[in-house]
């Protein structure tokens, strides 16, 4: 299987690299999944069977999802989708943390597109994975419980294996 991963160089990302020695896609290595258009293109052109859509920034990993997948639906090819289980958090407006909201707001976003993407006819396969808290950059500064990445990377595997994994919610 030929795997490309978006954001491989930590966490979850880097789990991924180093379980499915996989093709990583990242700032470090001069991708920016800003310019989807022009990542989307070198994933087709490199011809992946399966892309692991990890990069987070902002609306970018939905906008990502959706050109790949427009360019793959009649394809047997697999987009697997890191999400978050920040998305069920009620939100409120007051709470003194108000970094988390714009993050919950983008990963609530790649479900919405994951979900109406999903119910689409088509050959290519889809999955979200929706992890809690997870030891990475992002949250390494939060006093909380925190996964191991490798968890999650093993989800992905999990998912690759048994087509009938759609959207799956991790959580220790």
């Amino acid at each position: 299987m030929n795997i490309a991963i978006t954001g491989h160089t930590s966490g979850i990302g880097s789990a991924c690299i180093n379980l499915f020695s996989g093709v990583g896609y990242s700032r470090k290595t001069g991708w920016d999944i800003t310019n989807t258009e022009s990542l989307v293109k070198e994933l087709v052109e490199k011809d992946y069977d399966i892309v692991i859509n990890n990069a987070y920034l902002e609306n970018y990993q939905s906008k990502l999802l959706e050109k790949l997948f427009f360019e793959w639906k009649n394809q047997p090819k697999i987009i697997i989708s890191i999400g978050s289980y920040v998305i069920d958090y009620p939100r409120i407006e007051h709470n003194k943390n108000e970094e988390i909201w714009p993050y919950r707001d983008h990963k609530k976003d790649l479900a919405q597109v994951f979900r109406k993407l999903a119910k689409q006819s088509s050959t290519c396969r889809l999955g979200l994975i929706n992890p809690g808290p997870v030891d990475t950059p992002l949250i390494g500064h939060l006093d909380i419980e925190k996964m191991h990445p490798c968890k999650v990377a093993s989800m992905v595997s999990l998912m690759i294996e048994k087509p009938y994994l759609k959207e799956v919610t991790l959580y220790d």
